[in-house]
């Protein structure tokens, strides 16, 4: 009886060495394999002024420049961060809101090699486009166009399975971030100034804390 449970066993496990990079990263997945050791926060450097689209303690893991965002036609910068996946226009130095997608809503990506042959004879001709492509919980399908011979595509994937897989916990964007630092206004405020918008008198009254606490 012990015997057949031990070849049964045998017969069920996978070996590790026959799986890739993203299987081993499905069969390790759970929060048994994420490390609980929090480390210290280290300073970011973030090049050519893209500091400013950063939100609260969101670092930046990799850059990839002279990216085509296929769906829209349009060039720019691709940005792996802790938090999400951003695109940021060339031309318009704006966040592309098509190309910008949270980690956790990442449900696939892969890479994608397309042959292009020319009408022509010369050799040089003939390319191939090297294409990402991001498929979204929210049902996108994002698709990433990189330039030949640069390996930025492969730096951005393997970034990408770093991050969307992390092995310890405050690589997490929600342990590293902490409690938010920015002082909104309270819900009641806002709740009173929705009342007044709804009235149609948003432009004569407007909520605050004191009113409210008085009763007013």
């Amino acid at each position: 009886m012990a015997a057949s449970k031990a070849r049964a066993a045998r017969t069920t496990s996978v070996p590790q060495s026959h799986l890739s990079d993203s299987e081993k990263m499905e069969t390790t997945g759970g929060w048994e394999a994420i490390e609980w050791t929090k480390n210290e926060p280290h300073p970011r450097t973030v090049s050519h002024g893209f500091a400013k689209f950063l939100l609260e303690a969101e670092e930046v893991i990799i850059e990839g420049y002279g990216v085509v965002l296929v769906n829209t036609d349009e060039a720019g910068t691709l940005l792996v961060t802790n938090y999400r996946l951003l695109f940021v226009s060339e031309k318009t130095r704006d966040i592309i809101a098509f190309g910008t997608i949270p980690l956790a809503v990442i449900e696939k990506f892969s890479k994608l090699v397309i042959k292009q042959t020319s009408g022509f004879r010369h050799s040089e001709k003939s390319s191939s486009k090297r294409l990402l492509q991001v498929f979204g919980k929210d049902m996108r399908i994002i698709v990433f166009g990189f330039r030949p011979r640069t390996k930025q595509r492969r730096a951005v994937y393997e970034a990408l399975l770093r991050c969307t897989r992390p092995t310890r916990l405050w690589d997490l964007y929600a342990f590293l971030c902490g409690p938010s630092k920015y002082l909104g206004t309270s819900p009641k405020v806002r709740l009173v100034n929705e009342y007044f918008r709804l009235l149609g008198i948003r432009s004569k009254f407007h909520a605050s804390d004191d009113m409210i606490d008085e009763g007013s």
